[in-house]
């Protein structure tokens, strides 16, 4: 028969460590502390006051893995609470970058809507003119008809050139003519002179 003497302190930290949840479970503790100091200092102790504190015993300990299930099942509910809620932080960051993903794409997309909307303004001003095959056929043209003009050209100013040869030659004759008629006028007046003189 046990014969340790249990103090204060031993009964408070007992009851401390064993706290149930308002099941009777600290008025239990109680009572088989009350009985077992009462049976340690029984001179006589009986049976059935041993058999009733095993069975308080039994009674705690029960309670004991009860709260051990409880304290199991709450440890897994708060992983399961601390996984979803680790979950739902990375759904909320692949949220975000799929936000800002979107907001890329939707600038994207304005921007190609507007460049097609200038081209086709463009596209609009573009078909106001001749195709590059009809503009090279005009420039083809033209070529053709400034070598035409420049062979006119070359051919009038070989005609000026000629012209005004010819002027040069003819001034040059009228020129010689008006002298020849001088001298011989000259020399029909020193004639006529020398007749009067005679």
């Amino acid at each position: 028969m046990p014969s340790e003497i249990v103090t204060e302190e031993d009964i408070i930290r007992k009851r401390i460590l064993i706290d149930g949840e308002g099941c009777g479970d600290e008025k239990r503790v109680s009572n088989l502390l009350k009985t077992f100091v009462k049976w340690i200092h029984d001179p006589n102790p009986d049976d059935s006051t041993f058999h009733k504190m095993l069975a308080i015993i039994s009674q705690c300990e029960m309670s004991v893995d009860k709260l051990q299930v409880v304290k199991r099942m709450n440890e897994e509910e708060s992983k399961n609470y601390q996984k979803l809620h680790s979950d739902i932080e990375k759904e909320i960051e692949e949220g975000k970058k799929r936000i800002e993903l979107y907001k890329k794409q939707l600038t994207e997309a304005k921007i190609i809507k507007s460049n097609k909307q200038q081209y086709d303004a463009i596209g609009q001003i573009i078909k106001k003119y001749p195709s590059k095959a009809e503009t090279t056929e005009s420039i083809s043209k033209i070529e053709k008809e400034m070598r035409e003009l420049k062979k006119r050209k070359e051919a009038l100013d070989a005609d000026v050139s000629q012209k005004k040869r010819q002027f040069e030659v003819l001034v040059y004759s009228i020129q010689q003519l008006q002298s020849d008629i001088q001298l011989q006028q000259e020399e029909s007046g020193k004639e006529t002179e020398k007749m009067d003189t005679s």
